[in-house]
């Protein structure tokens, strides 16, 4: 595998952002839509109640339209009227039932119930994973990098199925996690030299302090590159230079759905890498209405 190419999917990123792209966005929500009808009775009976023929949607304006938002407060009182009873849920508004799935993530939940993230080894292996190796690859990781693995993986999307995902990138994992502790990090560090840190920017900071409190130089951990995400702070001007002086690497910031900074001497923000895997829409909270993405 050529490891100086600029993407690790040539064949879809090159078309990212394109007309090209748009038609196969369409294609994919139109089949997506009739998976909804067909298979999840949630969305079968508000399309009958609305009168939404999947068929029928010719264009995203049509779709932005047509079709109401599902929020996490309708999951909320979803999982209400179940009586708590989240699969249940689960099994009303995916096109699969919940004796399919191979992985089941969640957010923190700090705001009431943890949003799921119920996921078949076809969305582990070919949506998340292919999005998270796309992210990787333009911020330079490569087979020969061991990635040293800080979010927590107890709980959340980052970690688990995120190191999961990164496997298609034949780099060795090292699974520490948040909720070892920075000691069991530094060990780890240590111990197997990892090359790539993959947490939070604040975690990232914490380490300069435990290092200089060991009389060590953050520099002599070895890490070259720091994917971080979770929280803002990779993208801030002062904390991103705090921690590459003090590391000696290069920072990339991994979020926003699939959004992810890339491997460029000016810093360029982030990227959408995943046109093909979701669909990104910007809606007004009052009006529910689509509004245009500009810079």
């Amino acid at each position: 595998m050529d490891g100086e190419r600029p993407y690790w999917n040539m064949e879809i990123e090159p078309i990212l952002n394109t007309p090209e792209m748009r038609e196969m966005q369409l294609a994919k929500l139109k089949a997506l839509l009739r998976r909804l009808y067909e298979g999840a009775p949630f969305y079968r009976k508000q399309f009958d109640e609305l009168g939404v023929v999947p068929e029928k949607i010719a264009s995203m304006e049509d779709f932005s339209r047509a079709v109401p938002l599902f929020d996490k407060e309708g999951l909320r009182t979803m999982v209400v009227e179940s009586g708590g009873d989240l699969l249940a849920v689960l099994d009303q508004i995916m096109p699969v039932s919940v004796d399919d799935l191979s992985i089941m993530a969640t957010t923190t939940g700090t705001t009431g119930i943890p949003t799921p993230y119920p996921m078949s080894w076809h969305d582990m292996e070919d949506v998340w994973g292919e999005a998270m190796v796309r992210g990787m690859w333009r911020a330079g990781v490569r087979k020969q990098d061991r990635i040293l693995f800080c979010f927590a993986l107890s709980m959340v999307i980052a970690g688990v199925p995120t190191m999961m995902g990164a496997h298609r990138l034949g780099s060795m994992a090292i699974p520490v996690g948040a909720e070892a502790g920075t000691d069991r990090i530094m060990l780890m560090q240590t111990l197997f030299r990892g090359t790539v840190y993959s947490g939070t920017p604040s975690l990232a900071d914490y380490l300069i302090e435990k290092c200089r409190e060991q009389g060590r130089d953050p520099k002599d951990l070895g890490l070259r590159k720091l994917m971080c995400g979770g929280e803002p702070g990779a993208g801030i001007p002062e904390v991103r230079n705090r921690l590459e002086s003090a590391f000696g690497a290069r920072i990339f910031d991994a979020g926003a759905g699939f959004g992810f900074s890339c491997d460029h001497e000016e810093y360029q923000g982030m990227h959408w890498t995943a046109d093909d895997l979701a669909l990104y829409e910007l809606v007004d909270p009052d009006t529910k209405e689509s509004i245009p993405l500009e810079d």
